[in-house]
């Protein structure tokens, strides 16, 4: 099975979205639109295209990054590895993933969230690290892992739908905060 990429798009301003961009799902605040990676220019094309159509892209800076772990959480997936940019060392990176696999394997509280977010404010301080992507499973265990810049790699994407309620979620509440 081939891994699916996918960008991310809001809609702003409740407008109608388009359906002119191929798509694997949406909803009213949100589109995530099909590209192939191999193809030259897809993604600019894709990006040209939805800008043209009024969206808008979906980026995740370092703060929303810790609030869509926490709202995957909420939704019942599990969170299996987050990778930063500049990589950090492998020591750091290992102490991370023991920290955050201790804190994601017990029951999620406001204080074990608050562990991972002060590793993400630490790390972002002292050197100038920001998470880039998020390796998660879905609780029917489909892989996705998303990156800051809202590209999607979908495991299959005959199982997109999961994801619905989560980013529905997510996206209004981004959207309410600006």
């Amino acid at each position: 099975m081939n891994n699916e990429l996918g960008k991310i798009f809001t809609n702003p301003n409740g407008k109608t979205i388009p359906y002119e961009l191929e798509h694997f799902f949406n909803s009213s605040n949100f589109l995530i639109s099909k590209y192939n990676y191999n193809k030259p220019n897809s993604y600019f094309d894709l990006i040209n295209k939805a800008d043209a159509l009024g969206m808008e892209q979906f980026t995740l800076p370092p703060n929303d990054f810790f609030a869509i772990i926490k709202k995957l959480l909420d939704y019942n997936f599990k969170v299996k590895s987050v990778e930063f940019d500049p990589p950090l060392n492998e020591e750091d990176q290992e102490l991370f993933n023991r920290k955050f696999e201790l804190v994601s394997n017990e029951s999620i509280n406001d204080n074990n969230l608050s562990v991972i977010k002060e590793q993400f404010d630490q790390y972002n301080k002292d050197l100038h690290s920001i998470p880039r992507k998020l390796f998660f499973l879905s609780y029917q265990g489909n892989g996705y892992t998303l990156y800051n810049n809202g590209i999607i790699d979908i495991e299959d994407e005959h199982e997109i739908n999961e994801l619905g309620g989560l980013l529905t979620s997510f996206v209004d509440e981004v959207q309410s905060r600006q």
